[in-house]
């Protein structure tokens, strides 16, 4: 949960925001399929109000190429 919340706040354009995970190799499979559902399951886009997405736009220019 803290890997995906902490990657993904503020559409990872916090200076806090996890870019890095170490995985020990006995859990890593099952690791990154949690990640995987967990990101696949978030909600992109323009909001419509409170509550209706969990990533939102880009504000800083800069960002695309870092996350691109």
């Amino acid at each position: 949960n803290a890997a995906v919340y902490y990657s993904m706040q503020n559409s990872g354009q916090t200076c806090i925001s996890v870019e890095r995970v170490y995985v020990e190799a006995p859990v890593y499979d099952e690791f990154v399929q949690k990640v995987t559902e967990k990101v696949a399951a978030l909600r992109q886009g323009r909001t419509s109000g409170p509550g209706t997405v969990e990533v939102g736009s880009m504000t800083f220019p800069p960002q695309l190429d870092t996350v691109d």
